[in-house]
């Protein structure tokens, strides 16, 4: 048996931190088991809300097939913009050459579908409005969306990450945009056969929106030592079940930032971006999101902490 999470050298400080490495970076060890078993994600696409990417990195090698980005226009409403958009801040290249990069990656012959939302740094983490992310489901959705090699947004991805969650007061849940996303997500999992995954948070004792919600993969991160990774988030669902469902090496992970420059990098957003690629590779033994959930499902090892139940992605070669 061998595990996910500490098999070999760690994937690597938060995204607002973190350090550019000249050292040649190391591939996680039990990638090459997973690829062997799985494949490498060909075929596949995972879709990824962040801050864009920066299509120059050697990690991502002309596999990112669409740069959108949602921006606000002169009377202040958030609209979709369809030319090329590139990441400003780095995290969002960070999460996808750990998901998708070529050498670095979980699954590195899938190609990435890119939603850049206006974010901003703040008490040590990335943020961005509410309507803002709702605009982007909305765009997802909508028929009038710009066409990629031919086909809607929804029928070329597999899955969508969501590496940075919001922190929502009691208020803000009862507003139109959340029941709007939440609605969204029932149909990207249900309808568009899309697996959701979702970063639980930065925060102990918290969880963010929409790691929140049903039909969302919540994922969490260990440390290098397999432990609970100190500031990884925690908590309940919507519906009172623990979250996050799943976790996963956070710490250290190598990916590379702007420009290709190399960095080691550590946050949930990170080990989100890992669970992301495997549930991709996974589409090999089955496209449908109940198949993929399934698998992933009977792949987590419960151990327990000082906090509580520890559930950790896990797998029996």
């Amino acid at each position: 048996a061998w595990n996910w999470s500490l098999s070999g050298v760690p994937f690597g400080q938060h995204s607002t931190g973190g350090n550019l490495v000249d050292e040649p970076q190391v591939r996680p060890g039990y990638l090459d088991k997973l690829q062997k078993k799985f494949g490498k994600g060909k075929g596949a696409v995972i879709g990824i809300i962040d801050t864009g990417v920066c299509p120059r990195s050697d990690e991502l090698e002309g596999r990112v097939i669409a740069t959108w980005a949602i921006r606000t226009d002169k009377m202040g409403m958030p609209r979709p913009d369809y030319h090329p958009n590139e990441d400003e801040i780095g995290h969002g290249t960070e999460t996808a050459t750990i998901a998708a990069g070529k050498t670095l990656g979980v699954a590195p012959e899938s190609r990435i579908f890119s939603i850049k939302l206006p974010m901003w740094s703040s008490g040590g983490r990335y943020q961005y409005s509410l309507f803002h992310l709702a605009a982007a489901f909305n765009t997802l959705r909508s028929t009038e969306s710009q066409i990629v090699e031919g086909q809607s947004a929804l029928s070329l991805i597999d899955t969508l990450l969501l590496p940075n969650g919001l922190y929502l007061s009691e208020k803000n849940r009862t507003k139109n945009d959340v029941k709007n996303i939440v609605e969204a997500i029932s149909g990207f999992s249900n309808d568009d056969q899309i697996v959701v995954v979702a970063a639980v948070g930065n925060e102990p004792k918290q969880t963010s929106f929409p790691a929140t919600e049903a039909n969302v993969l919540s994922v969490g991160a260990v440390d290098v030592d397999g432990k609970r990774w100190a500031k990884s988030g925690y908590g309940l669902d919507r519906t009172g079940k623990a979250i996050p469902i799943a976790h996963f090496n956070g710490c250290e992970i190598s990916c590379h930032t702007l420009n290709g420059k190399p960095k080691r990098s550590s946050g949930t957003s990170m080990a989100a971006a890992g669970v992301a690629g495997i549930v991709t590779v996974l589409t090999k033994n089955g496209k449908t999101s109940l198949s993929r959930w399934h698998q992933v499902r009977t792949s987590i090892k419960l151990e327990n902490d000082a906090v509580g139940e520890l559930p950790i992605l896990y797998w029996d070669d």
